[in-house]
């Protein structure tokens, strides 16, 4: 009877310090799966933020680009001055409406 006692105990302790060790080992895995969701969850937000500075600045040269197009397509226009007319273009617009309808009809 005294060799079942023992083992008896012996079972008792070996469960209970089996039971503590799977009840550590699913604590530390929650653990880690915990850590693991954040770090992922941090990275993801910095990959988003580097692609969303990016866009920005990709988006920012292009509209610099044409900034710079325009502004070229203005300054040229303006040392251009103004458009060189046909004189007789000129002459025509100018004329007076009745001089021209008189002219019409002599």
């Amino acid at each position: 009877m005294n060799g079942q006692m023992v083992r008896g105990k012996i079972l008792r302790w070996a469960s209970l310090a089996a039971s503590i060790l799977i009840v550590t080992q699913v604590f530390f895995l929650q653990q880690l799966i915990v850590a693991f969701l954040i770090f992922a969850a941090l990275f993801a937000s910095l990959a988003a933020t580097a692609l969303i500075l990016f866009a920005l600045g990709h988006d920012w040269r292009i509209a610099l680009d044409r900034a710079a197009m325009y502004i070229s397509a203005f300054g040229r226009a303006i040392s251009q001055g103004p458009a060189p007319l046909n004189n007789a273009v000129v002459a025509r617009v100018s004329a007076p409406v009745a001089e021209h309808r008189a002219a019409k009809y002599e």
